[in-house]
This record gives structure tokens, C-alpha cells and sequence, in this order.
């Protein structure tokens, strides 16, 4: 553009008629930031610098700029970001000084499975003990029916047993649940590093219970709930049919009769039955063998390693190739090369895997 005219360059991009594009080609930065700074004191704005504070727009930060429009001076380092740590107030927040506790105390962890029967919590407690302990932490599963099974409480594998009408089989279910409890705190005293508690834990009046009793302890045990859900009826009906034919409940039992029970059994659950909604709880979520993953307030190495585990959790069966390196050439401290062996074994071996995955 020609003569003393200040106004910026700017193209015109005509590939749309209707709706052209006005791209501005020069205009300074310490420009746009006395423009944007002007405007926000105009508008009765106080800008945040990078320490935290806001400067006075009646002091002298405030000047003028060659058009004579008021601005203010740009704080030092406002459009660079922040490396302070952060205020104050927001360490001290409820939720950041639990984050803190949980991440920096990573003392032993108490994994309580909360679901419906048949949903695969039985089978997820025994992978994820498995995980734990080939990460070299003393890790033991505590199964409440086991403890249920071995108290004195008669007819407790029947379906009527589960009716939450029935007060005295309530509380049999309850002493069973804390006895199995009170065993996994004792393991975690005598130096365990996890502890997986597992039950339906159905309703929170049951998962408060005990969160409560953990945190008498006063060791600073953590509780991370993992719920698993599955609404699949196909799946459902499957780990219903493989529980009775396996289970003690059902010994002895012709399988379909065991069937129908145990779909009273099953009902009677989900009349009570209370999803996690507490937000105050460490939990994930599986639903349908982690097709979807829900995680609240997990915190600590021990509770996140247990996140990406259960989200890579499946119930199929998968070959695992052990397979040597080829022979190599004489090593001398950079890259080698296959000798002739070592290349004619990766030239045999790569048709066999080819020829499995074609099976």
C-alpha cells in the first residue's frame, strides 16, 4: 500500500465469494498486546500477571499508545506462562491436598471389587493379585464367600439367604464380610502391599463400612473401589452357567435347578444393588470388560499402575511366542548384522508366524 497510511497489509482470500477470509499480514506483537490490554481496561478488567497479581489500572502501568488509546503495559512473562508454583489457594483446595496425601504416602493398598454375581469379579481379583505380585508386591485376594461358606449360618448359599428382608442372614453376610476384612489388615500389618477384597459390596452403607473400619486402623491404608459391570445378557448368563457348575454353592446340585436359584439369587441383588455415585471414593469403573473405564481420584504408583491393567483385561486366550534372536556377526560395540545362520533362521521363522495368523 502506498503513502503514510498506518492501517496494516492486509490480503483478501477470494476462494469463497459469499464469505471471504481477511487475513492480517503485519501488525506487531507489542501492538495486539497494548490493543488487547486497552480494551481490558476499557471494559473495567483487572489481567493477572505472572506472579499472581493484578496490576492497579489507576497506576502508572497504565500509558497511552501512538494513537492515544489508554493501555496498560503488559506484565512481565503474562503471555509467556507461568513457573511459579501455584498459589496458595489452590494447594490448600480439599481435593489437591487429598491428591497430595495419596501420591506422596503410598503406603499399602486395599482393593475392594463392587459389582452384581456374575459379572467377573472373582476372575478379575485373581488377575489383578497376579499383576501385583509379578511387580514383586505381596499381594493376597480375601474371597468373602469363602468366609461365608465356613461360617456357622445355615442354608447361606440358597437364594432366600440374599433377601435383604432377611435381618439374620444380613447380619451372618456382614460378620463373614468384616471377618474377611479384619484378615486382610492383619496381612497388610505383617507387611503386605495389597490387599484385594472380594464381594459384591453392593450398597455404599456397605462400601462407608469400610472405608471406616480401614481408616481405624490409622496406618494409612488406602481404598480404591473397582466396580464391574457388564450388561451383556449373553456374557451375564455364561459366567451364571460357569459359576454353578463350579462353585461350591452349587455342588451336588442338578445344573438347572442351580440355574434358577441362582437367578434369584441374582435378582435379589439388583433390587438393592447401588452404583458408585460417592466422589469422595477412589474407584474405577469396568464396564463390559473395559470397552469403557471410569476413574476417580486415583493417586499413588500402586493405584496407578492398577489403571492401565484392567483397562487392557480380556477373557480370550492369546499364544505368547518366546522367540531367540537371530545369530549376529561379530559384535564390536555398533550395530550388528545377521550372519549367514542368523538370516537364513529369520527367513524360516517368518513364514511360520505368517502361516499361524492365516489359520
Amino acid at each position: 500500500m502506498g503513502g503514510n497510511n498506518s492501517q496494516p497489509e492486509v490480503a483478501e482470500d477470494d476462494e469463497d465469494d459469499e464469505m471471504p477470509i481477511r487475513r492480517v499480514k503485519s501488525m506487531s506483537t507489542d501492538r495486539v498486546r497494548r490493543r488487547d490490554l486497552g480494551k481490558a481496561k476499557s471494559d473495567g478488567l483487572t489481567l493477572v500477571g505472572h506472579n499472581g497479581t493484578g496490576p492497579n489500572t489507576d497506576s502508572e502501568d497504565s500509558s497511552s499508545d501512538e494513537d492515544g488509546v489508554p493501555v496498560m503495559k503488559t506484565p512481565s512473562g503474562y503471555y509467556n506462562g507461568s513457573a511459579q508454583a501455584a498459589d496458595k489457594g489452590a494447594i490448600n483446595c480439599e481435593d489437591m491436598a487429598t491428591r497430595m496425601e495419596m501420591s506422596v504416602n503410598d503406603s499399602s493398598l486395599v482393593v475392594v471389587t463392587v459389582g452384581l454375581p456374575a459379572r467377573g469379579k472373582s476372575f478379575i481379583s485373581r488377575k489383578v493379585e497376579g499383576f501385583m505380585k509379578w511387580q514383586c508386591l505381596r499381594t493376597r485376594t480375601f474371597n468373602v464367600g469363602h468366609y461365608r461358606r465356613n461360617s456357622a449360618a445355615e442354608n447361606n448359599a440358597r437364594s432366600d439367604f440374599y433377601d435383604s428382608k432377611n435381618k439374620e442372614a444380613e447380619t451372618a453376610r456382614t460378620e463373614a464380610a468384616m471377618c474377611a476384612l479384619d484378615d486382610l489388615l492383619l496381612f497388610l500389618d505383617q507387611g503386605g502391599d495389597v490387599g484385594i477384597f472380594d464381594a459384591t459390596n453392593s450398597t455404599e452403607t456397605r462400601r462407608q463400612m469400610i472405608v471406616d473400619r480401614v481408616k481405624a486402623k490409622e496406618k494409612g491404608y488406602r481404598v480404591v473401589f473397582l466396580e464391574v459391570l457388564c450388561t451383556d445378557p449373553e456374557v451375564v448368563e455364561t459366567n451364571m452357567r460357569n459359576k454353578v457348575m463350579n462353585s461350591p454353592d452349587f455342588a451336588g446340585i442338578p445344573v438347572e435347578e442351580a440355574m434358577e436359584d441362582f437367578r434369584k439369587r441374582c435378582k435379589l441383588y439388583e433390587e438393592s444393588y447401588q452404583t458408585i455415585e460417592n466422589d469422595m471414593h477412589s474407584y474405577i469403573k469396568l464396564y463390559n470388560m473395559s470397552n469403557k473405564v471410569l476413574a476417580n481420584r486415583i493417586y499413588g504408583s500402586i493405584a496407578k499402575s492398577l489403571m492401565p491393567y484392567v483397562m487392557a483385561l480380556h477373557i480370550g486366550t492369546r499364544p505368547i511366542w518366546l522367540v531367540r534372536s537371530g545369530e549376529i556377526q561379530h559384535y564390536g560395540g555398533v550395530e550388528a548384522s545377521l550372519s549367514a545362520n542368523g538370516l537364513q533362521y529369520a527367513q524360516r521363522l517368518a513364514p511360520l508366524f505368517s502361516d499361524y495368523l492365516k489359520q
